[in-house]
């Protein structure tokens, strides 16, 4: 595989692409059977102290699971990692939130995260940023369940530890995001 190059419009990634669609029941954007790398946006949403999760429906990786609001860069748009983050909690919260407060003075931390994906492969590579937003009374009440997600509900720190012991985060950096978070809202 050295030296060539894969482009997304050849067989073979259209033969992963309809596997994975046969399995889960929708695009990934960022999934193939070979090396690769990708990017992803997260966002974590915030009122008064407590932070906003939701659950993840069965057709998705994880389902059932709490998560922040987030997902991979879709490289066909393209957009940049604000744009994503954006788009992601639009898709997941149902709610448009001000693109132009998602730059890099609420960016809370950049994580890399190396062969952890659904597939378990241990050749991937992911760049996740994560940021923090602080929602409106009005953005909160406008929030939603979504394909992809449904039962939101801000969480206090207390909270958000017992749910982590108990198994119900379906990420564990997105677990140590939120206490990232917390810190950062005790400080302000």
């Amino acid at each position: 595989m050295a030296g060539r190059k894969i482009y997304q419009s050849g067989l073979r990634y259209k033969i992963a692409q309809l596997c994975l669609r046969l399995l889960y029941g929708r695009k990934w954007h960022y999934i193939s059977p070979w090396k690769h790398g990708s990017a992803a946006a997260s966002v974590v949403l915030t009122y008064e102290g407590k932070v906003l999760y939701a659950r993840r429906r069965g057709n998705i990786e994880h389902p059932e699971k709490l998560s922040l609001f987030g997902g991979h860069l879709d490289f066909e748009l393209p957009e940049t990692m604000e744009e994503c983050a954006h788009r992601e909690v639009k898709e997941e919260a149902g709610i448009d939130i001000d693109i132009s407060r998602i730059n890099l003075d609420s960016l809370l931390t950049l994580n890399r995260i190396v062969g952890e994906d659904m597939l378990d492969a241990e050749d991937v590579s992911k760049i996740v940023c994560f940021y923090h937003y602080e929602l409106s009374k009005e953005e909160l009440d406008n929030v939603q369940d979504s394909d992809e997600s449904y039962g939101h509900q801000l969480y206090t720190e207390e909270e958000i530890d017992s749910l982590f012991e108990q198994g119900e985060l379906a990420f564990n950096d997105h677990y140590e995001t939120t206490k990232l978070t917390f810190k950062k809202l005790k400080s302000s």
